[in-house]
């Protein structure tokens, strides 16, 4: 696209970009809600206990 003498973004260019941000937003999103969710479902407990329940039931086997 050209306005004027300036060259901007091709119309693809902008598309993947647009898809980029908003992939950023959803995955900055997912993040924060996950946090929040297992801060809420850690209340009764420490949160170390929640940590290490989920060192051990998903990053252990994996590392091991």
């Amino acid at each position: 696209m050209r306005y004027g003498s300036q060259t901007y973004f091709n119309d693809e260019t902008f598309f993947f970009f647009v898809l980029f941000l908003i992939e950023l937003i959803a995955i900055s999103l997912a993040y924060i809600l996950s946090l929040s969710l297992i801060t809420f479902l850690s209340y009764p407990f420490p949160s170390h206990v929640i940590e290490t329940l989920i060192y051990e039931t998903v990053s252990a086997p994996i590392l091991n």
